[in-house]
């Protein structure tokens, strides 16, 4: 009959996924040839840039997945679903995100945050003056090079003449950490207002939330269509100036998004208020 794990068996697992998944986020950027070339490839490389561009997004693709499965289990081992080191303020927010009964709550601020951000990074450009349409119809490109690191790879795909779809490297990973950050804070801030805490507490935790993952937005940072639709109103000069600022304000989003994790944390280990005498 075989043991069941040690007290920090499951949790050292957990950390070991956290930081393979890190590894492929983040290293296969390293090897990429176009991060530092300041020419695109010759005829004759075409085909290893390809290859290499498809590794890329594969290992990003494989970290993603190792990523996830570790926070999933970081999150168990919290909730006491699986043994290894825990406390009153981590098992409280890892069963408020764990709560089945918030899982819709979790889809929507994912898609919705998902959408905002490409909207406004430039991975979902959008022209309703129909520019982008070409006489061969949908269309596709590669972006091998030449731009800061982690700008390329590129990938950009034109369905129609409406839509303009473009991923890279930074720009997933961001988006992939940001939106996870801003749905747990999201989820967090409903399971303060379910347990029937002060709603200010709740209304805090949300408002922060939503505060660090606004900051992660840079809006000059991709295929900016949505500029040229803007341009000439008080709206487009808002995005230049949010621009200007993105790099320390993208400095403030993470450490904000975590504080008001740790703070909702903290809220949700509290003890419940007796109920009002009849």
């Amino acid at each position: 009959m075989t043991a069941p794990p040690g007290p920090s068996v499951s949790s050292s697992r957990a950390f070991r996924e956290l930081l393979f998944g890190a590894t492929f986020l983040i290293v296969s950027w390293a090897f990429y040839p176009g991060s530092f070339a300041d020419q695109g490839p010759a005829p004759s490389q075409l085909s290893g840039w390809t290859l290499a561009v498809g590794m890329v997004f594969l290992s990003l693709a494989v970290g993603g997945l190792f990523a996830f499965a570790g926070a999933r289990r970081l999150l168990r081992v919290w909730d006491g679903a699986e043994p290894g080191p825990t406390g009153p303020r981590r098992q409280a927010l890892a069963r408020a995100l764990r709560d089945p009964r918030l899982r819709g709550a979790w889809v929507v601020s994912g898609i919705a945050f998902a959408l905002f951000f490409a909207f406004f990074t430039g991975l979902l450009g959008v022209d309703l003056k129909g520019g982008l349409d070409s006489p061969g119809g949908p269309y596709g490109a590669v972006v091998y090079c030449c731009g800061a690191w982690g700008i390329t790879p590129g990938l950009v795909l034109v369905p129609n003449g409406v839509l303009e779809l473009s991923a890279n490297p930074q720009e997933l990973l961001l988006l992939a950490v940001s939106t996870s950050l801003f749905s747990a804070n999201m989820v967090s801030a409903l399971a303060l207002w379910r347990g029937a805490l002060r709603p200010g507490t709740a209304t805090l935790a949300g408002s922060l939330g939503t505060l660090g993952a606004l900051f992660v937005n840079c809006p000059q940072c991709g295929t900016l269509v949505l500029f040229s639709a803007l341009e000439g109103t008080a709206a487009a000069g808002l995005l230049v100036g949010w621009a200007t600022f993105q790099a320390p304000l993208l400095v403030a989003a993470f450490p904000l998004s975590l504080l008001t994790l740790a703070y909702s944390a903290r809220a949700l280990s509290r003890p419940k208020a007796c109920p009002r005498p009849g």
